[in-house]
């Protein structure tokens, strides 16, 4: 259990993987609800995903203000993904053109 009053923070890098999202994300919702009493929040990063991922994530961010994404506009790899969420702000979308060019852009 996560001490009262401490937000967690999850980090997920996604490269096409509309087909696995809703389990991971009832499962890891499941889990983080529990340990931090509701106060969490999960990032996706969309590594440039060609599949139906981009609009998933944003159907999710638009109905679950715990869920943030950000949206690269190719595919610049799992540490480029992981860097940028780590670094990026909790706003509810970002859109980038490259890891290190992040804007914010409300979906």
């Amino acid at each position: 259990m996560v001490a009262a009053g401490t937000t967690v923070s999850v980090v997920l890098p996604v490269y096409n993987e509309a087909e696995n999202l809703d389990l991971l994300v009832g499962r890891l919702t499941e889990v983080l609800e529990r340990a931090s009493a509701g106060d969490f929040e999960v990032l996706f990063v969309d590594d440039g995903s060609t599949d139906a991922s981009p609009e998933m994530l944003d159907a999710l961010a638009a109905r679950d203000p715990r869920c943030k994404v950000i949206h690269f506009s190719r595919n610049f790899g799992h540490q480029a993904a992981l860097q940028a969420g780590l670094d990026g702000p909790p706003t509810s979308s970002w859109h980038a053109s490259s890891p290190s060019s992040a804007t914010s852009s409300a979906t």
